[in-house]
């Protein structure tokens, strides 16, 4: 069975490539709401674009206005195992891609290019070859699968939530949206903003992207220009920071390296960097507020200095901060933090507002997605270890991670890979990963890892 399942994945190298790069093509960021759009335009195509693609190989697809299901396997068992992955994507940054237009896929040397090519659009096109693999070679599967397919998963997962109220719960998840050899749990996610209290004076004008779950690395501040201002700020130019004149004002422009909110080591926010040189600027009427700003981004609001005691990368919570915008002429600031469950989100939440109020801002929160974990023995996360040791000959263990995927909405799911394996291209350091300019997938490393996943997908259904 594993070597036919090999040798059809490899046949369809060419045909997975290009269904891939079709929805690449669809620049998937949510936008306003329309009639019949939940999530924006672009969300909708791309899901009616997954309608096709999944009805041209064959599957009977129910498309809904906030999620794409197909159907494949015993339509007449009670045992539903469901495989859920997310068509949506954060923004492109466009002028920072070397490679290729983000939403103009380009394969180069084994590689393919493009926003969206690796979180998670690969795992719409592993479940759809999966799945029919399974039908195609006759594997043996005798649950119900459903098949999945999101447009919100970036902006609050509004459509899995969409899906457990609508539809029958699945008995078992498996999702494609992470790494190998298998998630078992997730952290804890939590948004807020920090509001300024004091109102602007030389800061006319900001503009710090628009997302929660990336670190802020693009940051433009038009200012009250002064000659003073000017020379103190001409002296703390750098790798990350410019200047421009532009009639009465300067425009500052930050520039940093932008990370996944879930792992931010290693990232350069972009407000930090402006914050730490305004703050430093004798003639800047709003240099106590930036001193401020640079407190509570560096510190993570108090939350990731903390460390809650366990084992693990999560004893201490991380805190990336992801937007800066003006409100009525105060700064806003959002954050995104991960944590784990066993720690109140009420204690992260007071840690925050005390720190706040100690630099004059005020705490607002936005959204809390509570985390899972399943145990280590579970008989779902032990069979998808088992498979992993078989196929890679690697032992491997389960893990807990910070990103968050549909698992969580779900009552035993767990998470794996759409790449194993694999090297890197020569690309600057900031690029290449989730949410990075320069997303890649190399393409071997994606057909091995739809190859393990459609065995895995055929051993869900043997477990109790």
């Amino acid at each position: 069975m594993n070597e036919k399942i090999h040798e059809y994945i490899y046949s369809k190298r060419e045909e997975m490539t290009e269904a891939l790069c079709r929805l690449v093509r669809i620049p998937s960021i949510k936008s306003e709401a329309k009639e019949g759009a939940p999530y924006g335009e672009a969300c909708r195509k791309v899901l009616a674009e997954c309608k096709k693609l999944f009805s041209e190989h064959g599957f009977e697809c129910e498309l809904h206005q906030k999620y794409l299901l197909a159907y494949s396997g015993n339509h007449t068992s009670k045992r539903i195992i469901a495989t859920l992955a997310h068509a949506d994507v954060v923004p492109a940054d466009e002028e920072k891609w070397t490679k290729c237009k983000p939403f103009e896929p380009a394969l180069i040397d084994g590689y393919l290019y493009g926003r969206g090519v690796h979180d998670d659009k690969a795992g719409i096109i592993i479940m759809l070859y999966a799945a029919k693999a399974i039908r195609e070679l006759s594997l043996p599967f005798a649950s119900q699968l459903t098949m999945f397919v999101g447009a919100d998963e970036e902006s609050g997962m509004d459509d899995v939530k969409a899906f457990v109220a609508e539809q029958p719960m699945p008995d078992i998840g498996l999702v494609p949206d992470s790494g190998f050899p298998v998630k078992r749990g997730e952290t804890s996610l939590m948004q807020f903003f920090a509001v300024g209290g004091r109102e602007l004076t030389d800061i006319l004008a900001l503009e710090g992207e628009g997302v929660f779950n990336r670190v802020l690395a693009d940051v433009k501040l038009t200012l009250r220009r002064s000659e003073k201002l000017e020379a103190e700020l001409t002296e703390r130019l750098s790798e990350y920071l410019t200047l421009e004149k532009d009639g009465d004002t300067l425009i500052l422009t930050a520039k940093g390296i932008t990370k996944h909110a879930a792992s931010p080591e290693g990232s350069v926010n972009a407000m930090l960097v402006a914050a730490k040189a305004l703050a430093e600027c004798d003639s800047f009427a709003d240099r106590e507020t930036m001193a401020d700003v640079a407190a509570l981004i560096e510190g993570g609001c108090g939350i990731s200095e903390r460390d809650f005691g366990g084992e693990g990368q999560f004893a201490k919570p991380t805190c990336a901060n992801g937007i800066a915008r003006l409100s009525e002429g105060r700064i806003e600031l959002a954050f995104d933090t991960r944590f784990l469950k066993r720690v109140p989100h009420e204690e992260l939440c007071a840690i925050a507002t005390e720190k706040m109020a100690r630099y004059g801002f005020t705490y607002r929160h936005h959204k809390l997605f509570e985390g899972f974990l399943l145990a280590e023995d579970d008989g779902l996360v032990t069979a998808m270890l088992g498979e992993y040791k078989r196929f890679t000959g690697n032992d491997g263990k389960p893990f807990v991670g910070a990103g968050g995927t549909y698992s969580r909405a779900l009552k035993r799911s767990v998470s794996v890979g759409t790449t194993l394996g694999g090297t890197r291209p020569d690309i600057p350091d900031g690029h290449g990963g989730m949410h990075q300019p320069d997303e890649y997938m190399e393409i071997d490393a994606f057909l091995r890892a739809a190859e393990l996943f459609c065995r895995m997908l055929v051993r869900c259904d043997a477990v109790e």
